[in-house]
């Protein structure tokens, strides 16, 4: 009995040593994040994923907004507006976790988005700094849609990145398993093995 309480100790052990890793991720061109307009920015392992069904992502210095393609040509602004119509970027990532915080500049008195989750409306923004607590699965996506003034830049966002279920899960049996698998000793095998003494036969 010992023996298992030790072995399912250990294995809890394991399981409560993956730790949720906070992440901030800074949207604008600060010489590390290139890769954003290319569709993705991965952090220790973890990937924000994004897009834009209106144009090209546009990562400045400071700022990080969309390029409009518009009939004329290409609307070229660092943030996420509505002046040749209504900017949508879309993201996700590749593990569970929390949506912490997003970070905006440019924000005027009339200037708001909109944040959806699963093409659900979760939250409205009119503010440089937006505080939440979303969770949100790896098949998740989000949406930062325009809604009025003149536009925010999309600064930097915060989240808790968490192993999905499914990692627990792994992890506690691999543990278990591998715990409790032990080579039998050579001699305990001897019990089983009967000896049998060869037969004189005389000719």
């Amino acid at each position: 009995m010992n023996k298992k309480i030790r072995i399912f100790s250990v294995a809890a052990a394991l399981i409560s040593n993956v730790h949720a890793a906070s992440i901030v991720y800074d949207l604008r061109d600060t010489g590390a994040t290139s890769e954003i307009e290319a569709g993705s920015y991965t952090i220790d392992g973890v990937t924000m994923s994004l897009s834009s069904p209106q144009g090209a992502l546009n990562q400045t210095s400071s700022h990080f907004g969309v390029n409009h393609t518009t009939t004329g040509g290409l609307e070229e602004t660092d943030q996420i507006d509505g002046v040749h119509g209504i900017e949508t970027i879309i993201f996700s990532f590749n593990t569970a976790g929390t949506l912490d915080q997003l970070n905006f500049t440019e924000v005027g008195e009339f200037d708001a988005l909109a944040l959806t989750k699963n093409n659900l409306g979760v939250e409205s923004i009119t503010l440089n700094t937006l505080n939440l607590n979303i969770s949100f699965l790896a098949t998740d996506t989000f949406e930062l849609t325009y809604v009025s003034g003149n536009g925010m830049s999309w600064n930097s966002s915060a989240i808790t990145a968490v192993p999905e279920p499914s990692s627990f899960l792994l992890l506690g049996f691999g543990g278990l398993t591998l715990l409790s698998r032990r080579k039998r000793p050579a001699s305990s095998n001897l019990r089983n093995v009967r000896f049998h003494r060869p037969s004189n036969h005389n000719s």
